[in-house]
């Protein structure tokens, strides 16, 4: 399977978990994921912030719920799960 699949399935799991979650929060959760075996490798692959906000942004089950700002400079994107429960 291509990696990104791989990466937009993680993303959605991991998103349906968390519900309201700011990209940070994903970030976190996303690369420190372990294998199959429940081990935490040091040499793991990585997604970058920059390519987790692009899946996020390109998925139709997730939505941007509230922009938050903290003293005019710093944005930081509140994402929702809005897709339907299984």
């Amino acid at each position: 399977m291509v990696r990104h699949k791989l990466v937009k399935e993680r993303v959605n799991k991991l998103a349906k978990e968390l519900k309201l979650f700011t990209t940070d929060d994903i970030y976190m959760r996303i690369n420190n994921y372990p294998n199959n075996k429940g081990i935490l490798y040091a040499d793991r692959r990585r997604v970058s912030k920059n390519k987790l906000t692009a899946f996020l942004r390109m998925d139709k089950e997730i939505g941007v719920n509230t922009p938050f700002r903290r003293n005019n400079s710093d944005t930081r994107t509140i994402w929702e799960w809005i897709g339907e429960e299984e």
